[in-house]
């Protein structure tokens, strides 16, 4: 159960059960590291559920209302396409509050970047990771499990924030820029895994496996919400392939 506001109104809203639990692996082919099933990590202020709308309450200081309207609205809906007008409805406040508190649009989409930086990365991807599995090439297969986690969720799938910034600005614009940045961040964090498991190139490494993870989240958006399972057998085998270095 999750509250999805509106203006100065609440309304609970129900997720059907089992959409964010781990699915059932078919029997990896020998050899292979497998997908683990991962708990489902907590997000405090989504009360345990996957990191999606963020609940606003209505007492809550103007500037905090105005940032958490922005995100919930440009998470489903991007960031060209909503209006000031709209984001100040959503978070119930005048519309002076916004440019008080953050002077124009684009500062806001940046800072609604780095909201869901904290939450979506920080909050949950990362201890999901962690909590995955005993070797580095476990916690990387995990990544698997938490985007099949995410792609099932519920029923309208929102996709990558950071990857619909790229597909609706263009380049050299500063919001996309900071999606790209954010975007190379979580590459450093697979590119750390792959260092620790001895991985040649782990830079490499982490481009090739955000390529295909990338895939994903495309083909998801598209429809396919078995897409993370669907490269489970690509993956695998590039892990159980890269060269490794001697350990020292």
């Amino acid at each position: 159960m999750a509250i999805e506001s509106r203006g100065n109104t609440q309304r609970k809203v129900a997720f059907s059960p089992g959409l964010g639990e781990a699915r059932a692996e078919s029997a990896p082919v020998s050899g292979e590291p497998a997908a683990p099933a991962v708990d489902r990590p907590v997000c405090a202020d989504t009360a345990g559920e996957y990191p999606y709308e963020i609940v606003i309450s209505p007492g809550a200081p103007a500037r905090e209302r105005v940032l958490k309207a922005a995100y919930n609205l440009f998470l489903r809906h991007g960031v060209v396409k909503v209006g000031i007008d709209e984001i100040v409805e959503e978070a119930g406040c005048a519309r002076a509050s916004l440019y008080t508190h953050f002077g124009s649009k684009q500062a806001l989409a940046l800072a609604a970047m780095e909201l869901h930086y904290d939450r979506w990365v920080e909050r949950w991807l990362k201890p999901g990771i962690e909590q995955s599995g005993d070797t580095p090439e476990a916690r990387i297969m995990g990544v698997l499990a938490l985007f099949d986690q995410w792609f099932h969720y519920r029923e309208t799938f929102l996709t990558c924030f950071y990857v619909r910034v790229m597909f609706e600005t263009s380049p050299g614009d500063p919001v996309r820029e900071a999606a790209v940045h954010h975007l190379s961040s979580i590459g450093d964090t697979v590119s750390g895994l792959a260092e620790e498991a001895h991985f040649e190139n782990p830079d490499g490494f982490a481009r090739l496996f955000q390529v295909v993870m990338a895939g994903s989240i495309v083909a998801a958006t598209a429809g396919n919400r078995n897409a993370a399972n669907e490269v489970h057998g690509v993956v695998s085998d590039i892990v159980r392939r890269w060269p490794r270095r001697a350990a020292s």
